[in-house]
């Protein structure tokens, strides 16, 4: 795998995907290197960063500053840490033979602070945040066609606060203006990513929590189109102790001691950062759900340049999608107490599935079309009654077809074969014949997009006495790929995931998800009578299916 390694002194010299460690251990971990093969940005991608002051003079920032929006001078050095910090995990200028590299090396960003100064004590000034000033800044920022508005802030909650659902009000307050400017890019058509961070418990030290009590984070799951929520993850692949957690959200990134840039002579400036003793350099590091999202920002940029450069168009979902994606197929996750899930971001991975040219759709590659079970085509049917062709399978047929995207037309039939699965020819003739031991009966084929491999469920029966059922998975080229075995019989027909994880149903009860690498069994849930039917996803992720209990279940996170 080849390397595409900055200059930027500031970073470790030494570079390592598979162990990460040292100062750069959050670009290593998310596969930096390898991304920047791909991809390092370019300045027609517009990021907003809203934050709480930047140092805007600073040598790895200057350069990449496209705008600003209420840069004051009170006390720059004490109140500019926390923006100049986020926007050069973002955007500092890559191989410029300074300090360190951004995750999007030729940023173009658009700074604003929304931090307002007001007297504290003993009359020293200092800055509050504004939340009407947060939204009015998105708004410019939408108008100045970002694609990217980072938002490291939330609701600073006082030390040892014990979360609970009377705070949700409080969270309603922080969210209600920046929800205003979230529809108003929606309005305007503008395709905006927004990227915020999840908090980090009370803000003041204390553990994680649930990211509803976090305002924005907690409009993930309301804006799921356009709204992605970040976790902090640290270098052992772990959640942060301090990292907010939940359904709200989406990914995790590194959070925990992260390298970037600070106003020179700063506090934080002079505190040691993979150093013995603090040097006042502009350099330095810290900590939180605030320093992941920039990374999440960062990417967000690096796959919009990418696509520009290969003529495509993405809307925000698009890139949302990406990122989630190559987060998954990075196969590292975090969990909070609840349980639930988090992918880390994969940057390389999120780039390869964008770069890699995708398979040509099949007209037709499940029971009712689509994971979503629609039924509907993209193509017209025939507007008379002519007859082509017929294929005669030798036995009775119950299962639906499916087409793949070379024409080919899958059914499984009964035992006028010995049991099979036939491939059959856009012309009508046999193409193969797979012979299977089981009856293939209800059950219709599904076809993986990825590879053309097909997967079908049956059920053995002796003396009309059903036994256990099984699904198979043949390739192509009518081998068998792999048979795995349900304790009931199958009649549901198989759905497929983006991520190849197939679901399934069975006599027994149980709804089955299957790694499609292998037929290994991931997870199976128990229902109250057999499940016959088939299952539906929608684009969040949830799964439907009924049972003979009389009950439709969703099963998501």
């Amino acid at each position: 795998m080849a390397f595409n390694i900055p200059n930027d002194p500031k970073f470790d010299p030494s570079w390592s995907e598979s162990g990460p460690g040292g100062n750069n251990w959050g670009q290593e971990f998310i596969r930096l290197p390898s991304a920047w093969e791909i991809a390092t940005g370019t300045p027609s991608v517009k990021v907003a960063v809203v934050d709480s002051g930047f140092d805007t003079s600073h040598e790895d920032l200057k350069d990449v500053i496209g705008g600003a929006g209420y840069i004051d001078t009170i006390q720059p050095i004490l109140y500019s840490d926390h923006g100049t910090h986020v926007a050069g995990i973002i955007g500092a200028k890559g191989n410029n033979g300074k300090g360190i590299a951004g995750v999007d090396w030729n940023a173009n960003l658009y700074l604003y602070n929304y931090m307002v100064p007001v007297k504290g004590l003993a009359g020293i000034a200092k800055r509050v945040g504004d939340p009407v000033l947060l939204a009015s800044f998105m708004l410019d920022a939408i108008d100045n066609n970002a694609r990217i508005i980072n938002v490291s802030q939330g609701i600073v909650w006082k030390a040892g606060h014990v979360f609970s659902d009377a705070d949700l009000g409080d969270v309603e307050n922080g969210n209600k203006y920046v929800r205003y400017a979230i529809k108003y890019a929606g309005k305007q058509n503008k395709e905006v990513l927004f990227v915020f961070a999840a908090g980090n418990g009370d803000d003041h030290g204390g553990p994680g929590t649930d990211a509803k009590y976090n305002a924005p984070g907690s409009l993930s799951k309301e804006f799921p189109d356009n709204v992605i929520a970040i976790a902090d993850s640290n270098l052992a692949g772990n959640l942060s102790i301090n990292s907010n957690y939940g359904e709200m959200v989406d990914v995790a990134a590194p959070g925990t001691d992260i390298l970037s840039t600070l106003p020179s002579g700063s506090l934080e400036d002079w505190l040691p950062c993979y150093e013995i003793v603090g040097l006042p350099d502009g350099y330095g590091c810290k900590s939180g759900t605030s320093m992941s999202a920039p990374f999440v920002s960062g990417l967000a940029g690096l796959i919009w340049s990418k696509a520009e450069e290969m003529g495509k168009t993405l809307t925000a979902k698009e890139v949302k999608d990406l990122i989630i994606q190559g987060a998954k197929n990075g196969g590292k996750f975090v969990s909070g107490p609840d349980g639930h899930q988090i992918p880390i971001i994969n940057a390389y991975e999120s780039l390869k599935i964008l770069v890699q040219p995708q398979p040509t759709a099949a007209p037709w590659p499940m029971f009712q079309h689509d994971p979503r079970h629609t039924g509907q085509s993209e193509y017209l049917g025939p507007q008379t009654n002519h007859l082509k062709w017929s294929f005669d399978a030798g036995f009775r047929i119950n299962s639906s077809p499916s087409i793949a995207a070379d024409g080919t037309i899958y059914i499984g039939s009964g035992p006028g074969y010995n049991f099979a699965l036939h491939a059959i020819n856009p012309d009508g003739s046999s193409k193969w014949i797979h012979p299977v031991d089981s009856w293939i009966y209800w059950s219709s084929p599904a076809i993986s997009a990825a590879d053309g491999t097909v997967y079908i469920g049956s059920f053995t029966q002796s003396n009309f006495s059903l036994q256990q059922g099984k699904v198979y998975a043949v390739n192509p080229d009518g081998s068998r790929k792999w048979t795995q075995t349900t304790a009931g019989k199958v009649d549901s027909s198989p759905a497929i995931g983006k991520d190849g994880l197939i679901y399934i149903g069975s006599d027994d009860g149980k709804i089955q998800a299957i790694n499609s690498a292998d037929g290994s069994l991931k997870w199976e849930y128990a229902t109250g009578g057999p499940v016959t039917n088939s299952s539906a996803i929608d684009e969040q992720g949830n799964l439907y299916i009924g049972s003979y209990d009389g009950k439709l279940y969703c099963l998501g996170e």
